[in-house]
């Protein structure tokens, strides 16, 4: 149904990803250019070896502010579980597109093709 529901990171690169406290857990459309850099600034280890990987890690060390540290196209959701929130960003040039809905339920969906909400009868 083209939805991404939260589950176990696998070595491979395959998402949601999660952090290794189990706390954040993201998903991710796009490429980070610098991500082998940013990995080595900030001594990230990323056993999958895929850029989507540094994108909870920097945000757990440096919270939304991290994106300013990005090269790239990229359109992602970071689910924090201990604080009950969701943070949403693209690129700024917003190559990869990010679309939001609200379902009846009060539940969020993103998507980076809006089709993917068209005739959905729960948003």
């Amino acid at each position: 149904n083209g939805r991404v529901v939260n589950g176990v990171k696998q070595p491979t690169g395959e998402q949601p990803m999660w952090s290794h406290t189990r706390r954040y857990s993201w998903i991710h459309n796009g490429e980070i250019y610098n991500h082998q850099a940013l990995e080595e600034k900030y001594d990230i280890q990323a056993p999958s070896g895929s850029d989507s990987e540094v994108i909870g890690f920097l945000y757990e060390k440096l919270g939304p502010a991290f994106v300013k540290e990005l090269d790239g196209m990229y359109a992602f959701v970071v689910v924090d579980r201990e604080e009950g929130t969701t943070f949403a960003a693209r690129d700024h040039m917003g190559i990869i597109p990010m679309y939001m809905a609200r379902g009846k339920d009060g539940s969020v969906y993103f998507g980076s093709e809006m089709k993917i909400f068209a005739g959905d009868d729960q948003t």
